[in-house]
């Protein structure tokens, strides 16, 4: 059985001449292929326990109390995951969050 060896070489990220093979570069070749794929980020700014009286009594011009203090910042959330945390900013006539820090990956120390 013989194999395309270009294919080969390609499939298992063997370098061209004259580059080093090395994990970085073969990861950052693996993530460009993904870099299109949407994610859906989601921006959690707190959280609100109520009673189900509560929440039937909620009308126009309630306000709920977040769990946070105004200068905390909001959670980037990836699939549920956290991602950064960041300042609320105003973005023309949107919303937006300045990035202020990145959550390190699980098992990461400081």
């Amino acid at each position: 059985m013989t194999t395309d060896s270009t294919n080969l070489n390609a499939a298992l990220a063997v370098p061209a001449e004259g580059r080093e093979l090395t994990l970085i570069g073969v990861v950052e070749g693996a993530l460009s292929s993904l870099a299109e794929v949407p994610l859906q980020v989601e921006v959690r700014l707190g959280h609100a326990r109520l009673s189900l009286g509560e929440l039937l009594r909620l009308k126009a011009g309630s306000v709920l109390t977040l769990d946070r203090r105004v200068e905390e910042p909001a959670d980037v959330l990836v699939g549920g995951k956290l991602v950064a945390r960041g300042q609320i900013v105003a973005v023309g006539d949107e919303l937006g969050v300045r990035v202020t820090e990145l959550a390190r990956p699980a098992g990461e120390r400081p």
